[in-house]
């Protein structure tokens, strides 16, 4: 019997072979369905670290990121994303007399959108990109974001005066807003159907100096994730 086209796009459909179920692709047609669509959609989730070259000093933080991704096809293709980054980090400031307080912590949370693409990992890439298949494991992935980073940072501030003429200090966290982007590279493992692992590697520019740089300086970031697809 010839096999007649749905009016869906590219499905995952697990087939039963001597025991075993193995992924296989159906064509797909023009018209996309609400199912196809959400068939594309992931939830990226990454740990890492985030590093701020300074003068004379490297600042290590804990990094963190989740976002919702739409892409093309599972592995391969174009690709969309909104994404919410948080780290910290700890600073050291220079002596300042009347207190022992000499170091701080700053916290940024990062809100950015952009678009990439993944290219397979394959000995034929162009018959790859006729015809996308879900069995090519190894992607390696280029993203460009852009959008604004909230800036939390504890500064040493003074309180007041006292009779004898000498200043006291407290805690101080100043918060602002400044306009950022960052590109990244990501080297992909499709586990199986839903799931995959990655590795990435990036770099963060804010363009407004935060109260703790001397100059313009961007974040490095190192980080591994998961991708959960939502079908």
């Amino acid at each position: 019997m010839a096999h007649t086209q749905t009016q869906s796009q590219w499905r995952d459909t697990a087939v039963e072979i001597s025991g075993e179920w193995e992924l296989r692709r159906i064509e797909p047609a023009k018209k996309m369905d609400i199912a196809g669509i959400l068939n594309n959609f992931t939830i990226p989730f990454e740990i890492g670290c985030v590093y701020t070259p300074q003068v004379g000093k490297t600042r290590p933080g804990f990094y963190t990121r989740t976002g919702v991704e739409y892409r093309s096809y599972k592995t391969i293709g174009w690709c969309v994303a909104g994404e919410f980054d948080a780290y910290t980090r700890s600073y050291k400031k220079e002596d300042i007399s009347n207190t022992n307080i000499t170091q701080g912590r700053d916290w940024t949370i990062d809100l950015l959108v952009g678009g990439g693409y993944r290219f397979p990992l394959v000995k034929d890439f162009k018959e790859q990109l006729k015809r996308p298949e879900y069995n090519n494991k190894w992607t390696l992935g280029f993203m460009l974001y852009a959008g604004a980073s909230n800036l939390s940072v504890e500064k040493v501030a003074p309180a007041q005066t006292n009779d004898k003429g000498e200043t006291t200090y407290h805690i101080d966290v100043k918060k602002t807003w400044v306009p950022s982007a960052k590109v990244t590279c990501s080297l992909e493992y499709s586990v199986c159907y839903g799931i995959s692992i990655y590795t990435t590697i990036g770099y963060l520019q804010h363009f407004t100096k935060s109260p703790t740089q001397n100059n313009l300086v961007g974040d490095l970031i190192n980080s591994f994730g998961l991708a959960f697809f939502f079908r």
